[in-house]
């Protein structure tokens, strides 16, 4: 089934990456519709070979879409998403509007498709955060073969998780500071050039951060709960692009080293690469896998182990994820 969509959020980072990722994909469009906030656009954007005029999203007639996706703001979702589902169109929302909300389906391609109908019923499906899908990916072979009792992840998380905004600011706090001059901190919390932020979010009073608690909310979605839970700890670094993870498991059954790495190796989605120096900048920006590095086993539980993983999070973690997701509304 060919599908007719439309795309607010095209010209962003993110909407950029997955313009490239959809025309190379085999996905069938039958009509596309860029939507653009400003009115009387006279430009077309190309993709699969034709040009395609731009619209205003204030003005635009919903019902042509099949499928509507959103990669913009909370504020902007809020406003435009009631009046795509309204129309009868599927929402794909981007914006982190419903992060929190457990009566929004999230998918991780390859993992749940299933969710996938019941989008088409209720209208709206949230793509997860990027490292729900890192770690979704890297769990689920583990719990799969042999059930994972506890797990603890410290994940270091570049600036493009917040977008154009997050690179914006890395870039032009770090010219200003290497040619000697002051800074404002205004958009985050603290400067992040040439820093680490401990918290990536509003602080509850358990400590935790709301990052945080969306993540283990989307994984337990996505996955179930462990027997023993997971505790995830975010740290803001300053890297353009890429997320790493630090994770340590303890499994239910008993494996060897070289036992995890084969099912790590063999995972759909997954590279083993254990004979080379793996970092964000040399190997994880633009690879089409979730990299996974240094597998040892635990000095203090034997059916404990740590590893790496290295994640694009803008291209892998949500614009491959967007093109996923259509595919499975192309199937319906």
């Amino acid at each position: 089934m060919a599908l007719n969509l439309a795309v607010y959020g095209y010209d962003t980072d993110v909407g950029k990456l997955f313009l490239e990722l959809l025309n190379d994909s085999n996905l069938e469009i039958r009509n596309f519709y860029p939507l653009s906030p400003l009115e009387g656009e006279f430009d077309a954007v190309a993709l699969k070979g034709k040009n395609h005029m731009i619209e205003s999203v204030n003005t635009f007639d919903f019902a042509k879409a099949d499928v509507a996706l959103f990669l913009c703001t909370q504020d902007e979702s809020a406003r435009l998403v009631p009046m795509a589902r309204e129309s009868g169109c599927i929402v794909v929302d981007n914006s982190r509007l419903y992060c929190h909300d457990r009566n929004v389906n999230i998918m991780v391609p390859g993992i749940n498709d299933y969710v996938a109908s019941e989008s088409t019923e209720h209208r709206v499906l949230a793509t997860p955060l990027a490292s729900t899908v890192m770690l979704s990916r890297l769990l689920m072979p583990l719990h799969d073969e042999y059930g994972i009792d506890r797990a603890h992840i410290s994940l270091l998380e570049s600036v493009s998780e917040h977008g154009q905004l997050g690179t914006d600011t890395l870039a032009h706090e770090t010219t200003l500071l290497l040619n000697g001059m002051a800074i404002d901190v205004d958009s985050f919390k603290a400067q992040l050039a040439f820093n680490i932020h401990y918290a990536t979010d509003d602080i509850a009073d358990d400590g935790s951060d709301a990052h945080e608690n969306a993540l283990r909310m989307q994984i337990e979605r996505v996955l179930g709960r462990f027997e023993h839970d997971m505790d995830i700890s975010c740290v803001q670094v300053p890297v353009f692009y890429g997320h790493s993870a630090m994770v340590y498991v303890e499994l239910e059954e008993s494996a060897s080293v070289e036992q995890l790495r084969e099912v790590l190796g063999n995972a759909p989605g997954l590279a083993l690469i254990e004979d080379d120096f793996v970092t964000p900048v040399s190997h994880a920006s633009e690879h089409k896998d979730i990299l996974v590095t240094r597998v040892r086993r635990s000095r203090i539980n034997r059916k404990g182990f740590n590893f790496m993983a290295l994640m694009d999070n803008t291209r892998l973690g949500e614009a491959q994820v967007c093109v996923d997701i259509l595919k499975n509304f192309d199937k319906a």
